[in-house]
């Protein structure tokens, strides 16, 4: 792709092996011809919750998904070159940032996100970022000074959520282990306001096997989706950017004017982003109660979106998540889906205990998902990335690429998705900060359409069962029927079926603690409510 092009957006023509067909008619006789599509209906109503402390849900959004890191990343690039002079913004919120990474590799080697800062700097672009304060680390520090130094940047690191018992030991013993977890780039551009969010960083398991760097997270480079959102959401999310900013007394510093020290206060909207697309979506977030102006007693919309949608499920639910130790809401809801609504299959994809980086998360698997198993049974399927015939001392060393999952979406019913940061834990849905997008797609722009979740759910299900030719996309269009092929991997699938019940686990490296003790660092530390 050019890279300094944004993409349109996703197709929505039904796949093209379900268009160009031959089809069998009888003479002097009635016929009736199937024509595929998603029939043109708005239910947007029951997918949103709505009303007081809820979030707007805003119309003529253009919302396009991407799978993976490099898609990603090629697209930011895109972005962020749209900002070319005064008046125009990049504003970044970020878990884990490394601003020398190359982000387009063979195509236009050298280009890292340091490098068009730095241009957008030199053209006049205000750059505003704020990077997560990692716990026992000095990662991020050095991409915030690098911003920092910059004529048009400021950046902060955050460390909200690592309040502990003396601010002195900050980064050495926070009492929560909590963290400012949404992955947001903003940009104000010669294409307007531009906005992504999902579960990718900027970081080198996006792009690199671990046979390739040592380094890097077991399993990578990592399974994950992003988005990027134009239309009237679009500042939603750059609200959050703003509201935290704001909010931060770092941020108040650079505020002032560069006569009195600072780099001048943000540049914001004048107006809502015009119209842009058939998309209805709506922008949900998670914040602790940790004191912010813009929500003192935090805030848990992103959890609303996905129950709300949970419970609105009437055929089926896929989701991929990091995690999935669940949550007491989340484990009522789908056992409310699996139960009351009769969904036909709760397919879930996940990163396999034996290369996750959480403590103790095949023992809240075998409980979680256990629960869900009872009341669901064999609709109840749970698969990792794992390819047939990998070796398995590789795979538990990590070895074996894109085996690690680190997306958080839902997909319900071809009709609904979501996409954003929030696992399937505690933290994700009271604790951390993160920020999710719930959306609707009616399909009514014309006869012959594929909503975007069903588009969504067909291109992750063509890449995890390679079924990735146009007969495979016809394939796979019924999401119920053809999730038949989870069951019954075709040649080349990457997906192995997942034993929730199988002993072991990842513990804590002090040996010494026992199971009881390391729950109870868990439920307080690890995985906070």
């Amino acid at each position: 792709m050019a890279a300094n092009l944004l993409t349109p957006p996703n197709s929505q023509d039904p796949p093209d092996r379900l268009l160009n067909r031959t089809a069998q008619v009888a003479i002097g006789a009635s016929n009736t011809l199937r024509i595929p599509g998603d029939s043109f209906h708005d239910d947007s109503g029951s997918w949103f919750k709505t009303g007081a402390g809820q979030p707007s849900v805003t119309e003529g959004n253009q919302v396009k998904y991407f799978i993976d890191a490099p898609e990603t990343f090629g697209e930011m690039v895109a972005a962020i070159r749209t900002a070319t002079t005064s008046g125009h913004f990049i504003y970044l919120l970020n878990w884990w940032v490394e601003d020398k990474l190359e982000l387009l590799k063979n195509d236009e080697p050298g280009v890292t996100l340091g490098s068009l800062l730095q241009q957008a700097s030199d053209e006049k672009v205000m750059i505003r970022a704020m990077f997560w304060d990692q716990q026992f680390s000095l990662q991020n520090n050095a991409e915030a000074n690098r911003i920092n130094k910059l004529e048009k940047g400021a950046a902060i690191i955050d460390s909200r959520g690592n309040e502990d018992i003396l601010p002195i030991l900050e980064n050495i013993i926070p009492l929560h282990f909590g963290s400012q977890h949404q992955k947001v780039l903003c940009v104000m551009g010669e294409q307007g306001l531009v906005v992504f969010c999902g579960g990718i960083d900027f970081n080198t398991d996006r792009v690199k096997s671990k046979v390739e760097d040592s380094s890097v997270t077991k399993g990578a480079p990592l399974h994950d989706v992003h988005c990027r959102i134009r239309g009237p959401a679009a500042a939603d999310i750059l609200q959050t950017f703003i509201q935290r900013w704001n909010d931060h007394p770092e941020g108040q510093k650079h505020n002032r004017p560069p006569n009195l020290g600072g780099k001048g206060p943000l540049i914001v909207l004048n107006a809502l982003p015009p119209s842009a697309g058939p998309q209805i979506v709506q922008i949900g977030r998670t914040f602790g109660k940790l004191d912010y102006g813009f929500a003192p007693n935090g805030e848990t919309t992103a959890r609303e979106i996905i129950r709300r949608a949970i419970r609105n499920a009437k055929r089926f639910i896929y989701t991929e998540d990091q995690y999935f130790v669940g949550n007491p809401e989340v484990l009522e809801d789908l056992t409310f889906a699996l139960k009351q609504n009769q969904i036909k299959h709760l397919t879930i994809l996940l990163t396999h205990w034996r290369i996750s980086d959480l403590p103790l998360v095949q023992h809240h698997r075998r409980e979680f998902i256990g629960k869900l198993k009872a009341v669901g049974q064999d609709r109840v399927r749970v698969f990792t990335l794992q390819p047939p015939g990998s070796d398995s001392r590789q795979f538990e060393q990590g070895l074996i690429p894109h085996t690690y999952i680190h997306a958080k979406l839902w997909i319900m019913d071809d009709e609904f998705a979501v996409i954003g940061s929030v696992n399937t834990n505690r933290r994700s849905w009271s604790h951390d900060s993160e920020i999710a997008a719930g959306i609707y797609d009616t399909s009514n722009d014309k006869i012959l359409t594929c909503r975007l979740a069903h588009w969504f759910r067909i291109n992750l299900w063509q890449e995890h069962l390679n079924l990735q030719s146009p007969e495979g996309a016809a394939e796979l269009t019924d999401g119920v029927a053809s999730a038949v092929h989870w069951l019954h991997p075709p040649p080349g699938a990457r997906i192995h079926p997942y034993d929730h019940t199988e002993p072991g686990d990842q513990h804590l490296p002090i040996p010494i603690l026992g199971l009881p003790l390391e729950l109870a660092i868990y439920d307080s530390v690890i995985d906070p409510a």
